[in-house]
């Protein structure tokens, strides 16, 4: 406990104090008061959750909607710190048999069907980041704390995309590289191809289409070729136009970068393409080829954690996931090249 002036009281009752927990100190402070506390208190307060920031993390609006993007390409699926999910080998539910090999003779057993899928034990992760900040930079104000939470919490979706998006392609098989400089090139074909050939593998046709966007902006100076043989196809077409060309139900094109290093970055998806099934609203049971196992916490899928030190603040954002791979049969991924 610590003893501040009420942040409320006006000039004539400066010198009133009342009571406060710790974790509401960083609220209370305010520039060019003065303060009574025990100096044991001062030194550090315990690592505590943080509601207000908890609160704010979970609502914030990414400009560049890293949270959106990472629901789009691995759909998070809610499950407890230990689950069992379905690990498909094969396309079970497409088999067929002859009518007269499923036939019972009389006195006979029909033919046994054998699961050739696994129940897999799995747990999630915990996930997150750390972070100091010195009290001399503005590391007991509400705004600078909720700008490095802010920042802390894009690691983590930036960590997360990069993530899934290494195990989709470690899963994929990979066509020949494509030139889509070629005149007599047609991306658009070449897309269409990937998903029926993962359909022909899978079982069903893939209902996702991802493009780093390099490959994204080949693809539209391909279309642009005056030259071009099949140049009806709309060069600027956006995602969602695509969506209805491919007759899938998300086409995502991803802008994001992240640092390679101090005075360079590179696109987390640059010239790939990759095609495969998932969708939102999954259980453990469901057939997918990825999903995004979470585990909520009582404050939401990430949370804040937040303690006072003697000259500076210690910031935490965490929470529990594993992007996991549940379905290899018809991942299908492109290179693109243009020359």
């Amino acid at each position: 406990m610590k003893f501040i002036p009420d942040p409320g009281a006006g000039s004539a009752q400066a010198g009133l104090f009342y009571g406060v927990n710790e974790a509401h100190i960083t609220e209370a402070i305010k520039l060019g008061n003065v303060y009574a506390a025990n100096d044991g208190n001062l030194d550090a307060s315990p690592l505590g959750l943080s509601q207000p920031l908890t609160q704010y993390v979970t609502g914030i609006q990414d400009e560049e909607g890293l949270d959106v993007l990472l629901e789009s390409i691995a759909p998070s699926v809610p499950v407890g710190r230990r689950f069992s999910y379905l690990n498909e080998t094969e396309s079970e539910a497409m088999q067929k048999r002859d009518l007269a090999a499923i036939t019972r003779p009389i006195h006979g057993e029909f033919p046994i069907l054998r699961p050739t899928g696994s129940q897999t034990d799995g747990s999630t992760d915990n996930i997150g980041l750390c972070m100091y900040v010195d009290i001399d930079q503005g590391g007991l104000l509400p705004a600078v704390q909720q700008r490095k939470v802010a920042s802390l919490r894009n690691m983590i979706y930036r960590s997360q995309i990069a993530d899934a998006l290494a195990k989709i392609d470690a899963a994929a098989v990979g066509d020949t590289t494509k030139n889509w400089g070629d005149s007599a090139s047609d991306p658009d074909s070449d897309i269409d191809e990937m998903i029926d050939a993962g359909g022909d593998a899978g079982g069903e046709d893939n209902n996702i289409v991802v493009f780093g966007h390099g490959a994204f902006r080949k693809r539209r100076r391909a279309y642009r070729q005056a030259a071009r043989l099949n140049s009806n196809a709309d060069a600027n077409a956006l995602p969602d136009e695509l969506r209805d060309l491919y007759q899938v139900d998300r086409v995502v094109n991803i802008r994001s970068r992240y640092r390679t290093s101090a005075t360079a970055t590179a696109r987390l998806l640059a010239d790939k393409v990759y095609t495969y099934n998932a969708r939102p609203g999954m259980t453990e049971m469901d057939s997918s080829h990825i999903k995004r196992f979470v585990t909520m916490t009582e404050s939401g899928m990430l949370r804040v954690f937040i303690g006072v030190e003697s000259h500076r603040v210690k910031i935490i954002v965490d929470g529990y996931q594993r992007n996991t791979i549940t379905r290899a049969l018809g991942i299908r991924k492109r290179a693109v090249t243009y020359s």
